[in-house]
């Protein structure tokens, strides 16, 4: 008894998908890396700034059971664990910046940043900004970081539009999207700069 094989489509490979799509360059890890291939969903955006050209847009796809929460970082290890992140070495008192954002009353997007001596956390921040609805215009911020007993060598920065941490999404909401410009660490004294903070280079 034969089977029928099934036809193959596309053999000849002439037929292809392009998503366009802006990506924020070097330092940067943007979710686009994770979802647009598995979901083809983009959910980090390129969008004018707070008295400047470029800031970055954080936004929530929810379809199903499917959740693809907007991100960026600045490493590829696992953040919650506290591993990787790139150099630093000055000891600021707050994160500083600016951001507007539509988040629904259940939605809580999230603003991280984890210091590092010789590889062990030594100040772990998570800051939540809590779903209130519609704040259209960008407005300050300034967030008061966990006390640094010693001079770090390592940042691990993190953003999301909606909070995943500890692998529940179940109040994450389609469409929850937050934006920030000019982000910054601020103490006494001069502080090194966060690079790329103020989201001015992209790629296409």
């Amino acid at each position: 008894m034969a089977a029928q094989a099934q036809t193959l489509s596309n053999t000849d490979f002439e037929d292809w998908d392009i998503t366009p799509y802006d990506d924020p360059a070097t330092y940067w890890i943007s979710s686009n890396y994770v979802f647009l291939p598995e979901l083809g969903v983009v959910t980090t955006t390129r969008v004018t700034g707070q008295g400047s050209p470029n800031a970055i847009r954080l936004q929530t796809h929810k379809e199903g059971s499917d959740v693809a929460v907007g991100f960026i970082t600045n490493t590829l290890e696992d953040i919650e664990a506290g591993v990787g992140g790139q150099p630093y070495t000055g000891q600021p008192t707050h994160m500083d910046g600016f951001y507007r954002y539509n988040l629904p009353a259940d939605d809580t997007a999230i603003l991280m940043s984890i210091f590092k001596n010789s590889g062990i956390p030594i100040s772990i921040n998570i800051f939540k900004i809590k779903g209130t609805g519609n704040q259209p215009v960008f407005i300050p911020f300034s967030f008061a970081l966990s006390p640094l007993p010693i001079a770090p060598d390592t940042v691990i920065i993190a953003a999301l539009s909606s909070s995943i941490l500890g692998g529940d999404d179940s109040k994450a909401e389609d469409g929850s999207w937050i934006e920030f410009d000019n982000l910054m660490f601020s103490g006494s004294g001069a502080m090194p700069p966060i690079p790329k903070g103020n989201f001015e280079a992209w790629r296409t």
